[in-house]
């Protein structure tokens, strides 16, 4: 992999991603078929539980401290057969810079590798933390957009 002086930022936490300024790197940089960018961020994970975990009805914050995301951008159209394109739709950022979606083949994985850190929450504020029952172990969720049928 080399590193390129390109960077990547998320304008709004889509799907709750809040990365600014990571540098990108090319992988397989000779090879149109398995050519992409790539990336790897760390971060904290917050997840507002749906139900009860308390045991009195108050509401509730939880964190994953160490939650890792691995995104891969496919650089062709052949990316891993991908034969992707995104629609053709764009936005501008009130600092009048361009977003349009990716038009290539696109995968990438959270992994989170140890319990939650959960809080009650009360009145806009985190108060005291809450004991919750996790399993040892990791998950990860991934998603791409080719190869679906």
């Amino acid at each position: 992999m080399s590193t390129l002086d390109l960077d990547i930022s998320s304008t709004q936490p889509v799907f709750s991603y809040p990365f600014q300024n990571i540098p990108l790197e090319l992988s397989n940089g000779n090879d149109n078929r398995l050519s992409a960018f790539t990336f790897t961020y760390n971060y904290r994970k917050q997840v507002v539980p749906n139900g009860d975990i308390t045991g009195v009805g108050a509401a509730t914050r939880c964190y994953y401290n160490d939650t890792i995301l691995s995104v891969r951008l496919y650089s062709t159209n052949e990316g891993a057969g991908g034969n992707v394109t995104a629609p053709p739709n764009s936005t501008t950022t009130s600092s009048g810079v361009g977003i349009e979606n990716w038009p290539y083949a696109v995968e990438y994985m959270e992994t989170i590798t140890e319990g939650p850190e959960c809080f009650k929450y009360v009145n806009g504020q985190e108060t005291e933390r809450v004991s919750v029952a996790a399993g040892d172990g990791s998950c990860a969720c991934s998603y791409r957009n080719y190869g679906l049928s």
